[in-house]
Order: structure tokens, then C-alpha cells, then sequence
């Protein structure tokens, strides 16, 4: 019976979560400005100066569409379910940027395997088109001391304002001691030890569910 009513709570809160998915359409406000009539887009990229022109770049709700954004309100877990180049890396790279700018100084960036995390989540090596969608590719930086800093022997990587985003491993069971304000769990599918991690960075967050 107990399962049946959990079966039942699951398709509810999909069937809720497909509604709400449904009214994020429309463009980005790129998109929005570069479709504007010739005679009203250009004063108003006339008016931008070039300072604003290079912050706009690093700008993630300039280029995203709706569904990219991230949930208003409180939330504790918001999952981000697509195929292929929908933006899922992109859109996390560009929520952990700005929890770092709004403080948060401790963050934990789980995935896969250690290759995985430091191809997919840290970033940092653009390819021709300078396309890359990792933390260091997306963070908003116009001087060399500006950039985060990747510890590759470490484990982590430091940010100007001082905090750091620990790198962990689905392939190990464990995560003690740390104390987080925020995580980016990249397919947590593929974890080797889904279930005792998962436990694991609760325990972590617990500052930040109650």
C-alpha cells in the first residue's frame, strides 16, 4: 500500500512539475532586444557603454530563456532534466557564479568521476568557438586577478571573494566535515555510491534546510 501511494505522490508532483515547465516559454531578452525593430534596437545599443557591454556577457539572465532560470522562491533541491545541449551544465555553472556572489563560501561540486567534474563542471578549456559552459569559462572576471583559481591538486577551486567549491567524487561513499552552503550534483545517476553520498551531503546542508 505504501508503495502504491508513493508511486501515486510521484506521478502528482510530475504532473505538477510538467504544468509548471510549460508556461517557462518565450526567448531570452538577447533574443528579445535582437528582434526589436532596427529603429528601436539601435539607440538602445548605442546607449550601452562598453564597461556595461563586456558585463552583459557574463550576465546569465541576459542570455538564458525562462525555462533556464532558476526557480523563484525557497527551494532545498531543484533538479534539471534535459537532453543534450539544453544549457543544463551552463545554467548550474551560472547558479553556483551567483551564490558566490550573493556568499556563499563553501560549495561542494559532485559528479561522476573526478574527470567528468573537472571537464563538465570546472571548465576552463574553451574550445574555437569559446563555448565553454564549466565554472572558469562562465565566471565574471575582466582582470587576471578577477579569475577564480583552479587548486587542481587540491581539489578546488578559489574564488576572488574567498570561497571555495570543493570538488567530490561519486566514486567514493563519503563526504565528512564540511559544512556547505550550497552543491552542484551533475548526473547523479552515474554515482557509484548514489544513496550513502546523497546521505552524506545532506548532513552537509543541514544549515541550510532548516
Amino acid at each position: 500500500m505504501a508503495e502504491r501511494v508513493n508511486q501515486e505522490q510521484f506521478l502528482r508532483k510530475m504532473a505538477e512539475i510538467k504544468e509548471r515547465s510549460a508556461k517557462l516559454t518565450g526567448p531570452s531578452l538577447a533574443e528579445r532586444l535582437a528582434a526589436l525593430p532596427k529603429e528601436l534596437r539601435d539607440p538602445i545599443l548605442e546607449s550601452i557603454t562598453p564597461i556595461d557591454a563586456r558585463r552583459l556577457l557574463y550576465e546569465g539572465r541576459f542570455w538564458a530563456r525562462p525555462k533556464q532560470l532558476p526557480p523563484e522562491g525557497d527551494w532545498f533541491v531543484s533538479l534539471k532534466l534535459g537532453g543534450r545541449g539544453v544549457g543544463k551544465s551552463r545554467d548550474a555553472s551560472e547558479w553556483v557564479c551567483k551564490k558566490v556572489a550573493d556568499g556563499a563560501m563553501s560549495i561542494a561540486l559532485v559528479g561522476p568521476t573526478l574527470g567528468d567534474i573537472r571537464r563538465y563542471m570546472v571548465g576552463g578549456n574553451k574550445g574555437k568557438r569559446k563555448n565553454g559552459s564549466g565554472i572558469l569559462d562562465v565566471y565574471p572576471s575582466f582582470r587576471e586577478s578577477d579569475k577564480p583559481k583552479f587548486k587542481e591538486d587540491k581539489g578546488e577551486i578559489h574564488f576572488p571573494t574567498g570561497a571555495i567549491a570543493y570538488l567530490c567524487t561519486g566514486e567514493e561513499p563519503e563526504l565528512r566535515g564540511a559544512n556547505l552552503d550550497c552543491a552542484w550534483c551533475d548526473e547523479p545517476i552515474k554515482w557509484r555510491y548514489l544513496e550513502r553520498l546523497w546521505g552524506n551531503l545532506e548532513l552537509t546542508l543541514r544549515e541550510v534546510g532548516d
